[in-house]
């Protein structure tokens, strides 16, 4: 048995017992996955800018190799905070989405 129909099962397990649609609560988690991704970006972009004016210590190396991992560790930073919800731009991003599709 794989993760999606686990996911299928559960889905159809809340569909008997809340009688919701199984489409619209996979659109929801479609939009609440854009809406976390949307937050990484943005917060990505932000700590670019931030790291961007940190100055490299040349005892710990510096040069191409430190350009490219630190826009990785930059990258990561912002798919954590966006995981642990800490700035909440997600939330409202979903919320908005979530009215767009219903057309309020």
């Amino acid at each position: 048995m794989d993760i999606s129909s686990n996911f299928d099962n559960a889905l159809n397990t809340i569909k008997q017992g809340a009688d919701v649609s199984v489409k619209s609560l996979k659109e929801k988690a479609k939009i609440e996955e854009a809406a976390k991704e949307f937050e990484a970006v943005f917060v990505s972009q932000m700590l670019t800018h931030m790291f961007s004016s940190v100055k490299v210590n040349d005892t710990f190396g510096g040069g191409k190799g430190e350009e490219v991992f630190r826009s990785m560790m930059v990258n990561e930073y912002g798919k954590n905070i966006a995981q642990n919800g800490d700035l909440g731009i997600a939330n409202h991003v979903k919320e908005a989405m979530i009215q767009m599709q219903e057309g309020k």
